[in-house]
């Protein structure tokens, strides 16, 4: 995961999706900077960079609502489940597909909003990698 006080900032949804995750068998961790909250139920690391991507890259798949290691796994043609919305000034209507990195791996979620996403609709993207 990446950035998730962009995407719930009562943390319900993301503590949700942890679960379901668990549930499964998975052991979620969370990259990104030291400032964002940590998701209750994952493993927030403290990596630089170079490390962040390797563990990136040995997992089954990258859940995000970032970009930036989006764009990094996509590199590698590496599974990632985007999550955006328009939560930047230039996502205007139409917009929020050019954010998504190319890669053949890749399954986005493009919402008016991040917030209207559902667990749910993240679980059938997940069978889907």
């Amino acid at each position: 995961f990446a950035r998730p006080s962009l995407i719930d900032e009562r943390g319900e949804f993301l503590t949700s999706l942890v679960d379901m995750l668990t549930k499964k068998g998975h052991i979620v961790h969370q990259l990104g900077g030291g400032v964002e909250p940590q998701i209750p139920g994952a493993i927030k690391d403290d990596l630089s960079l170079p490390h962040a991507v390797d563990l990136l890259l040995s997992s089954k798949v990258h859940i995000t609502i970032d970009t930036a290691f989006s764009w990094i796994a996509s590199s590698y043609n590496h599974p990632v489940i985007g999550l955006y919305g328009k939560n930047y000034t230039d996502m205007k209507e139409g917009r929020i597909v050019s954010h998504n990195p190319i890669n053949d791996n890749g399954i986005y979620l493009n919402r008016d909003k991040t917030q209207n996403m559902t667990v749910g609709e993240i679980e059938e993207a997940l069978k889907q990698i």
